[in-house]
């Protein structure tokens, strides 16, 4: 079974994605509901203070027998008015900061993709079997430091438990293929599943292809 035709039959999960998205935003300075929030209480508190019953406005009216007149009246509308645009101004910023983290979260996994794809390459295509050497390919294609960490620490695993050069290199395509497509956890578990390893192995596949997409992630996704 190729990978288009397991995605075919099994719908595909969100897993962990959403938990690494907001910590991408994080590392990389996106806060964009607490802007929005700050923003909201801001202009509320401003709202609040331009009423024509706040504090020395209300004195200053009622000084000179204005207070629920006409021009108290235009002052509470000018204060409404202001905070509709401040609102506006607030959800235009934070639809703006959302679409920009998002395109930047999207060339990210394409890159992380294309090196993980890239280092996957290069240690099959020399044998590499051993923690440093693997790690040494996995950096120098790009990786950072916990992707490189997860390929080549599931390498050496393999070489440690005596794993047959035929079955590492099905392994590598699989793990290849989960990167290719950005498969969720649970998704890329099923699928190394079809195609005939032990569960066991199905898991390693899935922790090694998310934790190299999400070097920073801290899912803990159980299988099922």
């Amino acid at each position: 079974m190729t990978l288009e035709q397991f995605l075919t039959l099994y719908e595909r999960q969100t897993g962990g994605s959403s938990q690494s998205y907001a910590k991408w935003m994080a590392q990389n300075g996106y806060t964009p509901r607490q802007d929005y929030n700050e923003a909201l209480t801001d202009a509320s508190r401003t709202y609040d203070r331009s009423l024509a019953g706040y504090g020395v406005t209300a004195e200053a009216l009622g000084q000179m027998g204005l207070t629920d007149s006409g021009y108290s009246a235009y002052i509470d509308q000018t204060a409404k008015d202001r905070l509709a645009q401040s609102t506006a101004k607030a959800q235009t910023e934070y639809a703006d900061t959302m679409a920009k983290a998002e395109r930047g979260y999207a060339a990210y996994l394409r890159s992380q993709g294309s090196r993980i794809k890239s280092a996957i390459s290069a240690l099959n295509r020399e044998g590499i079997q051993d923690y440093d050497t693997a790690y040494a390919y996995a950096t120098a294609a790009g990786l950072d430091k916990g992707s490189a960490t997860t390929l080549a620490t599931y390498v050496a695993n393999m070489t440690n438990r005596a794993v047959s050069q035929t079955a590492i290199r099905q392994r590598m395509s699989m793990l290849t293929q989960m990167v290719r497509l950005n498969l969720p956890k649970d998704v890329a578990y099923q699928y190394a599943l079809s195609c005939g390893v032990t569960e066991d192995v199905a898991k390693e596949l899935a922790e090694a292809a998310y934790a190299a997409q999400y070097p920073f992630s801290g899912d803990k996704t159980i299988y099922s």
